[in-house]
């Protein structure tokens, strides 16, 4: 990309919508040129950060506009395919918000896509700089618990899942395509091992008002033997760990803390090195 004032567009300004334009506007050589949502509330909240911005209801009329160098994605998971590959074909460069697809082949699509055009694709990873995560990674690159040759990450508890989109397989991937996003992404950034080989498992026994699974589980198996784990549950009455790690010198727990009550997993966890 060059050194121009890049034009950012917000495409769909949900939850995660005011993060996004406040990151924009708190980095150098980037600015909200447009906005677009089918909700005018949506629209005016982005407007008190970005009130320069052009506005728009209709996603292609902003990717045809000319008036953006990169769009930011932030529909639900199963659109990001279709707009991503819209936006590159455009000539738009795409951060996409996670998950970037719902099957590989989207993925590599889209990747290739991005190559062929040398546009930027990328997926927003915010949680790699929660405070927890970046410390449990000092503390294993300076080899404060020896070499890890077990990780495990849960999130979850024991309680009625939402009704919105996020509990849809169908629009969000499933459960694991969430949080499972961010978890995952982490256990690839601490352990350099080569990946052998990975198992999964759903479980559906409770929760009949949503499609997303009630209990899953990812397990990553390395080359070198080490093994990680993920675990997103709904029907953990008692919570594991968020993290549990054990190298050959010693081991971290990264704890809950339960001051969140019922948003504990957007608080860092209190580490603990044994």
């Amino acid at each position: 990309m060059s050194s121009k004032q890049i034009r950012v567009g917000l495409l769909a300004y949900g939850a995660i919508g005011d993060e996004h334009n406040y990151a924009v506007d708190a980095s150098d050589g980037l600015f909200v040129a447009a906005v677009c949502d089918t909700n005018p509330e949506r629209i005016n909240a982005a407007l008190e950060i970005a009130p320069d911005a052009n506005t728009f209801e209709d996603a292609d009329e902003m990717l045809a506009s000319g008036e953006i160098d990169l769009v930011i994605v932030s529909t639900p998971p199963n659109s990001h395919y279709s707009w991503a590959k819209k936006a590159l074909a455009l000539g738009i460069h795409v951060v996409l918000e996670k998950p970037m697809a719902l099957t590989t082949e989207q993925c590599d699509e889209l990747m290739q896509l991005a190559a062929a055009s040398q546009l930027l694709l990328v997926v927003y990873q915010n949680r790699r700089f929660d405070l927890d995560f970046l410390t449990i990674k000092d503390l294993i690159d300076k080899g404060e618990i020896g070499e890890v040759f077990s990780y495990e990450s849960f999130v979850g508890g024991y309680s009625r899942p939402c009704d919105f989109w996020h509990s849809n397989a169908e629009v969000s991937g499933g459960a694991i395509f969430d949080w499972g996003s961010h978890f995952i992404d982490q256990i690839l950034a601490i352990l350099p091992g080569q990946v052998d080989f990975v198992t999964g498992l759903n479980q559906k026994r409770v929760w009949d008002h949503i499609t997303n699974a009630d209990h899953a589980q990812v397990m990553i198996n390395f080359k070198d033997g080490v093994q990680a784990s993920f675990v997103n549950s709904d029907l953990a009455a008692a919570r594991k760990p968020k993290f549990y790690v054990l190298g050959t010198k010693g081991a971290i727990i990264g704890d809950w803390d339960e001051s969140g009550e019922g948003a504990v997993a957007d608080l860092p966890a209190i580490i603990s090195v044994y």
